[in-house]
């Protein structure tokens, strides 16, 4: 039974890409949300108390290595935590990260058109030119760094020489040839891994436990964003990561085209910075999605507690999340509704299918979760995730055009 268990969440979690294994990204709870205490309410013989909050546990259920204090926050509703704060909070965080990408790539494109225009002039002039334009800077830059790495090597074994040489050469080839959206994914997952070892410090636990680790019931805003770059696990982490980098170039590539097709006609050099804003603001609305429904369901234990009686019942502990496995269910949605014909295969099975049926199966699966009362993974981020990449596809890339013409009207003269 345990082994069948296990074999259920790997399978339930997971799909991959052709020829590449991944698994579906987990935003774990730390502990109960209302389930156990859904069944002790109606047994209201003992004043009306407080579940102490569980230590954090990982991945396979086992307790983590270093108790964590239990804050007052988890124990009793914050005053912050009717919801307001929470959404003014995604609102203007998510406003502004898309003004600040819109600026910079505005910014990069207009510096590199001049220099185009320079040299040869507006003929031709579109985003595949700046693609390639962007592509020689770059292959000068790396160029004239593996002279000096060549130069700093000579007077090495000629063994050691050429294997450094040889590896900067490929490294930088896999640099020139990936997209700048992957690159920003690189930069995430990096960040990422920098908050996963932090995790791993003994002094560091109670600090991460309260600000890396969003809980419904402490009123915090920050935490809907940084829980979204938290994993406590290395296995969460590892695939969130694979996930990522592996959605992201469809995701960036329908940025781009979506752009490029757009009725402004404006020039764009990068991607990278509408995917960043993209995945921040998912990230966000995943996290606040979570919080909302959550609060709401403790609302309503409240009053199913007050109807039977004074005595009430046990109060239940509204356990934290982390992960950004709600930004990733954006992108694989995105991905699923602009390119239908994508195959994807469930990870241990030999078989295909396709995209839709495959994130049409992990909303499913999610709302299953959710009424049955799993508490393995935070169904609500989940499917807030999915409801944002589905918007996003629908009026995202129009909403970006405007913005990206909103600070242009404003910085460009500037």
């Amino acid at each position: 039974m345990l082994r069948a268990q296990h074999s259920f969440k790997l399978l339930s979690a997971s799909f991959l890409l052709p020829g590449r294994s991944l698994l579906l990204p987990r935003r774990p709870y730390f502990s109960t949300p209302l389930c156990l205490a859904k069944r002790k309410s109606r047994k209201a013989s003992a004043p009306l108390k407080s579940i102490p909050p569980a230590r954090p546990t990982s991945q396979n259920g086992d307790s983590a290595s270093h108790p964590v204090p239990a804050p007052e926050e988890d124990l009793r509703r914050s005053p912050t935590s009717n919801r307001r704060d929470q959404v003014l909070f995604v609102g203007s965080v998510g406003l502004g990260v898309f003004l600040w990408a819109a600026v910079k790539t505005n910014t990069e494109t207009n510096q590199l058109v001049e220099k185009i225009v320079q040299v040869r002039g507006t003929d031709g002039l579109n985003n595949r030119t700046l693609l390639q334009a962007k592509i020689f800077e770059l292959r000068e830059t790396l160029s004239s760094w593996g002279a000096l790495v060549a130069q700093k090597t000579e007077s090495l074994p000629e063994i050691p020489r050429t294997t450094i040489r040889q590896l900067y050469a490929d490294a930088a080839q896999k640099y020139i040839n990936t997209s700048d959206v992957v690159k920003i994914c690189w930069g995430i997952c990096a960040f990422n891994g920098a908050v996963f070892l932090a995790w791993k410090v003994p002094r560091l636990t109670g600090f991460m436990y309260r600000n890396f680790v969003h809980r419904p019931l402490s009123g915090k805003s920050l935490t809907l964003l940084t829980s979204v770059f938290s994993h406590e696990s290395f296995i969460h982490l590892l695939f969130n990561s694979m996930a990522l980098t592996s959605f992201a170039a469809t995701t960036g590539y329908y940025l781009s085209t979506e752009q490029a097709a757009g009725g402004s006609n404006r020039l764009e050099s990068t991607a990278g910075y509408h995917f960043l804003a993209f995945f921040i603001t998912a990230g966000l609305f995943s996290s606040l999605a979570s919080h909302v429904l959550r609060n709401r369901l403790y609302d309503q234990f409240l009053a199913r507690i007050s109807r039977v009686g004074k005595a009430g019942g046990v109060l239940p502990h509204i356990g934290g999340s982390l992960g950004a496995s709600g930004a990733i269910y954006a992108t694989v949605t995105l991905t699923a509704l602009a390119f239908p014909s994508i195959y994807v295969s469930p990870i241990f099975l030999p078989i295909s299918i396709p995209i839709q049926i495959g994130v049409c199966g992990m909303i499913l699966l999610d709302v299953v979760g959710f009424v049955r009362g799993w508490r393995m993974l935070d169904h609500f981020a989940h499917l807030g995730g999915a409801v944002f990449g589905a918007v996003y596809y629908h009026c995202g890339p129009r909403l970006w055009d405007l913005c990206r013409a909103f600070t242009g009207y404003l910085f460009d003269d500037l």
